[in-house]
């Protein structure tokens, strides 16, 4: 994770499969805080090709916490490990 002032990137590894087929796309889920409840992590951005993803806006001096989805033809993955 890289981060500036007010902007925070993470940076991921790829999923080569995920359930034996492709992964179509990612999505990141974010949460300003410690907090690992996976009930309280809102949609930062779907549908993401790349492996990286730049949250712009941030507050310095806040925590966030962030985790992946991989997509493919059988739907979601499970979370990541927090970044």
């Amino acid at each position: 994770m890289n981060s500036s002032a007010t902007t925070i990137t993470i940076i991921w590894n790829p999923v080569a499969e995920e359930g034996g087929t492709p992964v179509i796309d990612y999505t990141v889920y974010f949460y300003e805080g410690e907090l690992f409840d996976n009930e309280s992590y809102e949609v930062a951005k779907a549908n993401i090709e790349d492996l990286t993803y730049s949250m712009i806006g941030v507050i310095p001096g806040h925590i966030y916490t962030f985790l992946v989805k991989a997509r493919n033809a059988y739907g979601m993955s499970d979370y990541s490990a927090p970044f």
